[in-house]
């Protein structure tokens, strides 16, 4: 009579082990409270130090006095699936994996006069027609720019903008992918951006895991 009731704690034990490891979190969930955005990433991406990623971003000496108002101006966050991580692989032409920047911008009253559904489509490269042109008149060293999607977003309320995928070609002849995501408040003061990007072989083959990233990016404005 022993034997059942010692299967059935076995098996009671083994369903625990089971449900136990499916609970385990397999990504890692990124917020910023005091300006509502969230996103996630798979737990084998790793954060990358802001500082090194600032130091990319903007040319100032880090201790200048313009350096300290971009950082009271802008969140950023980084996160690389590179075995390596390092901030430089978001401006490399190498993209063997995904690399994703989320930051969040107050914008200043002239950013703020100028601000359109292009200039976010053109927050980081020149996407827009109009900004091509412009950068092809001036040697913009990247070329066989392709759209491979452009949609006007309101993703919740409160904010509205731009989520566009487009590739790349480097003088290298590497081919990358950019998916990009920018939106702007309604009142016009802030700028929430995310940016997944890798080659495009790169992008193909973890479609579903950049998705999953570029999907999870959420704002909630009071």
């Amino acid at each position: 009579m022993r034997q059942p009731k010692v299967a059935l704690w076995l098996g009671i034990a083994a369903l625990i082990i089971v449900l136990t490891g499916c609970g385990q979190p397999s990504y890692t969930y990124v917020k910023n409270s005091a300006e509502k955005t969230y996103f996630k990433v798979p737990t084998q991406w790793r954060q990358v130090d802001r500082a090194s990623i600032d130091k990319l971003i903007t040319p100032e000496n880090p201790d200048s006095a313009s350096a300290a108002v971009y950082r009271k101006l802008v969140w950023s966050v980084g996160f690389d699936a590179d075995k390596s991580p390092s901030a430089s692989h978001l401006l490399e032409a190498d993209g063997n994996a995904p690399f994703v920047l989320v930051s969040v911008s107050q914008l200043t009253a002239a950013q703020r006069d100028s601000l359109s559904l292009n200039s976010l489509r053109d927050v980081l490269l020149p996407v827009s027609s109009d900004a091509r042109k412009a950068a092809a008149s001036n040697n913009f060293p990247l070329t066989g720019f392709e759209l491979l999607a452009d949609q006007v977003v309101t993703p919740t309320k409160g904010v509205h903008g731009v989520h566009a995928v487009y590739n790349y070609a480097f003088p290298d002849g590497l081919v990358q992918t950019y998916d990009q995501t920018a939106y702007v408040s309604d009142d016009i003061t802030r700028v929430y951006f995310m940016l997944i990007i890798c080659s495009t072989r790169c992008h193909s083959a973890r479609s579903g895991e950049i998705k999953r990233v570029a999907d999870s990016f959420t704002v909630r404005r009071p």
